[in-house]
């Protein structure tokens, strides 16, 4: 019986990537050296890619541990290698092709108005095929409810996008996935702007799956590779009949204008220019942000009662006035960074940065022109075996010395990137630095203040009940 930790299973990770959990676990437990044998079903297990199952096996058989396929041939011979290996790129092949089959079945059922995905629009329920009948969408009572009370709220009674999730939450309408009791501002958008709702016509093949340009979450492992979709073009369209949703078309297209307006007029304009803006932070964690104006005045409250909505939120700290905080913090930034004792360590500081920098591009650069000659002329001395104009051994001995060389300046090249910075050379006048420094901040704008706040400032605690600021900078 194996023992729970050396049982490793990647399930619901796509084999395309390197990356899963499982199999991290399995290679730091293969360099531990904390099993001999390493078990797979066949090859593909390790990895739907053949160049990823190559590197895979070589860091396997190089920490000395056998590896066995319980489907594919457990290569001894070179023969039986190259067996193995043909397997690997079989494995690959059917991924590839069962994915392709996949796509292709697909099309060819929705070109004949056949339901194939099991994800209905909100307000539809899909209904699985049986032996009797293909699989269809049917009108979900309570969804189509909610549907039409959206498009009243907005339409008939003029509520607001937040009134609108207020009036859900309140009504106990849950969103169909629920991942939380209260509807976000993106689901209700996407309801309004369906034409699918009036039209009576879904569209299969409207996107595809493409990998992202970013991660939404800074998550180390991904599932699937393709985590993003990409609209095609709507001539690749497929148009399939569903039941329609909303029977008041007039109602739809009031929404959209609504909607329209909304997004044309409905822009935030700050009537205050909010100095810490981004970096203040409230005593139970939530960031605090600029809250228009009260009685003439202008507080950052905690954004907490943002999030929670439209539920009531548990913080009580207090705004703090932004006007004197801003003036405040930047009064006392400034005596803080004009202290003649603070100011010319940091300029010493910046200075040895600069002049050592400089220093080490120059020699870097050096450094990397010789490598470059170096591979040049391995370049003719290879050229010249080829042309036949040196025999072999006095090709193999000419290499020798040239990787010496190379091997060389790469360890110089090294060497100078890990060498401590520079010393602060006397010629330079620290006091001529803190004189300019002073007289720059005195002529800063808003907008230039908030630069350097962002250079130096990493966050600002306010602590409403205590009337305290922690602020934590570099």
């Amino acid at each position: 019986m194996l023992p729970p930790e050396n049982i490793f299973l990647d399930d619901g990770w796509t084999g395309e990537m390197l990356q899963r959990p499982s199999l991290d676990l399995m290679r730091d437990a293969a360099r531990d050296g904390k099993f001999q044998i390493l078990y797979v079903y066949d090859r593909g297990r390790l990895s739907r890619i053949f160049a990823h199952q190559e590197v895979l096996l070589e860091e396997i058989t190089d920490k000395g541990i056998q590896f066995v396929t319980l489907h594919d041939i457990n290569a001894v011979t070179p023969e039986e290698h190259v067996m193995q290996s043909m397997q690997g790129v079989f494995h690959e092949y059917e991924r590839v092709k069962i994915a392709e089959r996949m796509r292709r079945g697909k099309l060819y059922k929705s070109r004949n108005g056949i339901l194939i995905n099991g994800q209905a629009l909100y307000g539809l329920t899909y209904i699985k095929k049986t032996d009797l009948r293909p699989a269809y969408c049917k009108i979900n009572e309570f969804e189509t409810d909610t549907v039409n009370k959206i498009f009243t709220w907005l339409v008939i009674e003029g509520h607001s996008m937040r009134k609108i999730i207020k009036d859900l939450y309140d009504a106990k309408i849950p969103p169909r996935k629920r991942k939380s009791e209260f509807w976000t501002k993106g689901p209700v958008v996407r309801i309004l702007r369906c034409e699918t709702y009036i039209s009576g016509i879904a569209y299969y093949n409207k996107s595809e799956a493409v990998v992202g340009k970013r991660l939404l979450k800074d998550d180390k492992y991904r599932k699937v590779k393709k985590n993003s979709r990409r609209v095609r073009p709507k001539e690749e369209w497929i148009p399939i009949k569903v039941p329609i949703v909303l029977k008041n078309k007039e109602l739809f297209y009031k929404a959209q204008k609504i909607l329209e307006y909304n997004q044309k007029y409905a822009c935030k304009k700050r009537k205050h220019t909010y100095l810490l803006s981004g970096y203040v932070y409230c005593e139970c964690g939530s960031r605090r942000v600029g809250d228009g104006v009260d009685n003439n005045n202008f507080y950052y409250r905690c954004a907490e009662r943002i999030y929670k909505y439209p539920k009531k939120n548990k913080c009580k700290s207090p705004g703090i006035n932004a006007e004197v905080l801003d003036k405040l913090f930047w009064m006392r930034l400034t005596e803080y960074l004009g202290n003649p004792i603070n100011l010319k360590e940091q300029v010493k500081e910046w200075i040895k940065t600069q002049i050592s920098t400089e220093v080490q591009i120059r020699e870097e650069k050096r450094i990397s022109i010789l490598i470059e000659k170096v591979k040049e002329e391995e370049q003719r001395y290879i050229k010249a075996y080829g042309q036949g104009a040196i025999d072999f051994e006095a090709f193999q001995d000419v290499m020798k010395v040239m990787k010496r060389r190379e091997k060389g300046y790469l360890d110089e090249l090294e060497e100078v990137k890990q060498k401590s910075k520079g010393v602060l050379p006397d010629r330079v006048s620290i006091g001529d630095y803190c004189s300019e420094i002073k007289e720059a901040f005195n002529t800063l704008n808003i907008s230039n203040q908030a630069l350097l706040i962002r250079d130096i400032i990493d966050k600002i605690v306010l602590k409403g009940h205590k009337n305290e600021v922690d602020v934590y900078g570099y």
